[in-house]
């Protein structure tokens, strides 16, 4: 997705009167010099530049070690573990999903520090940026009994503007599960989709310095401008409905306890439409032939997406799956007319353990 911010505008005074006389008095060398100046000052007054927003998956890329020992790991981290960053003008915020949040979510006797999203993310409470160097740090409870060791992670990463798709660096793990030490690994950080470049929104007005440097080609730029922008106002309103699951899952086990989020979001080409509220009005309803095991929870809001938890249970004790899969389909009413888009969950029947007595 393409964010569109306004660059800041640094007005110049300038004797217009004066100026324009000039430019009608000068000969044509002249006029042909000041035509380029002022073209030149127009295209390279458009900024845009690459930040580190966006979805970044965790993976080990190299040695890892203790105060006692290392050895050399490889591969992704568990859990499928990514960080989800917004950085704006060097302030970065976002959380982390690792390899805990797949069943971390918090209960009513959590400790008050928990510091875990309804979501099973985990918010970064300390981060920076440079331009260059990247520090994230994290810390979390898994449990609230008296004494419980918080799990703590730190990122020291390095960000190579050549190749804006990739942190390398250390991330550092100790306490919980790690109480008598501190884990670290080498890492590389992979963008998911590519970068997001920020460029100025055309629509919001730019420098008036270059269209008073040459009002013929002000004046020509000036009408070109304004028919781009009634074109783009011509355009018609496009709706995507963006449905997704946690961790891209698409089964659930009967059993009552195993839990899927499915996340859903209205996105519209025009900016002026208010899809926030059309998100809020998102319908989660459970379809198919074996659409009673499905249980759905209260829907929630979550950066920027609805989502429902959904589990599974039989129906009646002697329930039996007819087709072993069931739809949640998530439908929205937009300007009148109902668009909707289903998600297909596999439905698995619970582990039974068999227990054999040999005599």
């Amino acid at each position: 997705m393409i964010d569109l911010e306004s660059a800041r505008q640094t007005q110049v005074p300038v004797n217009l009167g004066a100026f324009v006389h000039f430019v009608s008095k000068s000969g044509i060398r002249t006029k042909v010099v000041l035509a380029i100046f002022g073209l030149f000052f127009a295209l390279f007054s458009t900024n845009s530049a690459a930040d580190l927003t966006g979805v970044w998956t965790i993976e080990y890329a190299g040695k890892c070690w203790t105060e006692v020992s290392e050895s050399q790991c490889s591969g992704p981290a568990p859990g499928g573990s990514r960080l989800t960053l917004n950085e704006a003008q060097g302030e970065v915020t976002g959380h982390f999903y690792g390899a805990f949040s797949s069943w971390l979510r918090p209960k009513p006797d959590d400790a008050p520090d928990a510091n875990i999203n309804s979501d099973g993310t985990i918010p970064i409470q300390a981060a920076s940026f440079d331009g260059t160097t990247l520090k994230l740090s994290l810390s979390f409870k898994l449990c609230s009994v008296p004494g419980c060791t918080p799990e703590n992670y730190s990122w020291e990463l390095t960000w190579d503007k050549d190749n804006p798709n990739i942190l390398t660096g250390i991330q550092r793990q100790w306490g919980g599960t790690l109480a008598s030490g501190q884990l670290n690994h080498q890492v590389r950080l992979n963008r998911e989709g590519g970068p997001i470049v920020h460029v100025r929104d055309p629509s919001a007005g730019g420098s008036w310095v270059p269209w008073i440097l040459i009002p013929g080609i002000g004046w020509v730029l000036y009408k070109l401008a304004r028919k781009g922008r009634k074109k783009r106002e011509e355009e018609p309103k496009e709706y995507e409905l963006d449905i997704r699951t946690q961790d891209d899952r698409t089964s659930l086990t009967t059993d009552g306890e195993d839990l899927l989020w499915v996340y859903a979001q209205v996105r519209c080409n025009k900016p002026e439409v208010n899809t926030e509220a059309l998100t809020s009005g998102l319908a989660f309803t459970a379809e198919g032939t074996d659409s009673k095991w499905l249980l759905l929870g209260a829907p929630q809001s979550t950066n920027g997406f609805k989502a429902v938890p959904v589990r599974a249970w039989p129906p009646s004790e002697d329930a039996q799956l007819a087709e072993g899969e069931a739809k949640v389909t998530v439908s929205a009413v937009i300007e009148t007319k109902r668009i909707s888009g289903p998600v297909t969950i596999r439905l698995e029947d619970e582990p039974q353990l068999k227990v054999s007595i040999l005599g």
